[in-house]
């Protein structure tokens, strides 16, 4: 290390200015950069030139001895001046491609995909009238034209039953952002308690890893079908194909996504509680193409998603003298990613929900406070507000 400062110098370039320029000074180099470039100091080209330091200014600090070669990324915006002739070395500064990260790709269409489980999950609940619990939960409002009496207690089953359902969430950790989806849906009573339908979803979701921007929206259509396999347990299985637009620090581009979830579930009456153990696979793909980032060409990125869940809910078997219909839920998810651009990423966390449901008017006015991991540095918090509409 050196103390020397940095003497006057010419204006700034910036870092996409600076390719292989020589080193051989007259006045101190200046050159702005921004968080993320990389700045690499090439040893001479000519045999007979030696250059073992060169005197290297960070941000406005005193002048340091870097040895040559050397190659460093800068961690903030601001200038590196160069203030010591280097016998011959060049340098080049290079500002790296607004890329999407393989992480941030596999939360945006893991969101999606779980987002969806849930909204379904909840919309076949209230067709079938019971309390079944497989949801652990979002901020979400949800309605359906479900034709039950107003006591819950009989079930006047329709043969079509329209709903939708508003969700959101809060991500911290790896990936910094928030969620929020619409998804709209009708299914048909086939008899026998087997349904059939079909949905509409549209999500936006934000994600920022520190050194930029993701947004997506993505709208997506699919399928679903519900049917018990013996008496108290019963099938869910979805399948959906979305087209996901991305813009990454200003750079748009289409994706390909699909998506399917299965859940199992049960209930089992035990005096004061009905207890529902369930267990919950949702998986998804996405192919993300091609795209040009400036000079840059950003390689075609895949990315897969699987994401377990087992867990049991327990809900009160009637409400309180309060009118409250409580219930809490504890799950392990089991998360396996793999992309591309990333490489894999594996996750086990647990997931927590506490909530109550009560009558409101004609319908069901219902609270969820919920928290869990949606990847092995990502965390998500939730608190829910629905409502169910009865008619």
């Amino acid at each position: 290390m050196t103390g020397t400062t940095a003497q006057a110098q010419a204006a700034p370039l910036s870092c996409t200015a600076v390719t292989n320029v020589n080193l051989r000074l007259t006045t101190p180099l200046s050159i702005t950069v921004e968080t993320g470039d990389l700045v690499t100091i090439n040893p001479p080209t000519d045999p007979f030139d030696s250059a073992g330091t060169v005197g290297v200014s960070f941000y406005g600090a005193a002048s340091q001895s870097v040895n040559v070669p050397n190659s460093f990324a800068a961690i903030q915006n601001g200038t590196i001046i160069i203030s010591q002739e280097a016998g011959g070395a060049s340098i080049s500064c290079q500002r790296p491609a607004s890329s999407l990260d393989g992480i941030r790709a596999i939360f945006f269409m893991r969101s999606q995909a779980q987002q969806i489980q849930r909204s379904l999950l909840w919309s076949l609940r209230s067709r079938r009238a019971n309390q079944s619990g497989v949801s652990v939960s979002q901020n979400h409002l949800f309605v359906s034209t479900h034709g039950l009496d107003v006591s819950r207690s009989e079930l006047a089953a329709p043969e079509f039953n329209a709903w939708f359902d508003i969700q959101g969430r809060r991500f911290t950790g790896t990936g910094d952002g928030s969620d929020a989806s619409f998804t709209f849906g009708v299914d048909r009573d086939m008899g026998g308690d087997t349904l059939i339908g079909g949905y509409f979803s549209f999500g936006r979701m934000e994600l920022s890893n520190g050194t930029g921007q993701t947004t997506t929206r993505s709208p997506a259509i699919g399928a679903y079908v519900s049917t018990p396999l013996s008496d108290g347990v019963m099938l869910d299985a979805n399948l959906g194909f979305g087209r996901p637009r991305y813009d990454v620090n200003g750079d748009q581009f289409t994706a390909s996504r699909v998506f399917g979830g299965l859940t199992i579930s049960g209930d089992v009456p035990r005096g004061a509680a009905v207890w529902s153990p369930f267990f919950t696979l949702t998986a998804s793909r996405e192919v993300q193409p091609s795209y040009t980032s400036g000079a840059t060409t950003i390689a075609r990125n895949v990315a897969t998603s699987a994401v377990g869940s087992l867990g049991l809910r327990v809900d009160a078997a009637a409400p309180m003298a309060n009118g409250f219909l409580p219930y809490a839920s504890l799950a392990a998810d089991f998360g396996r990613s793999t992309s591309t651009a990333a490489g894999g990423e594996d996750f086990v966390a647990p997931r927590v929900a506490v909530g109550f449901t009560t009558d409101l008017g004609n319908g069901q006015l219902g609270f969820d406070l919920d928290a869990g991991k949606v990847g092995s540095g990502t965390r998500d918090v939730g608190v829910s507000l629905r409502y169910e509409m009865t008619f």
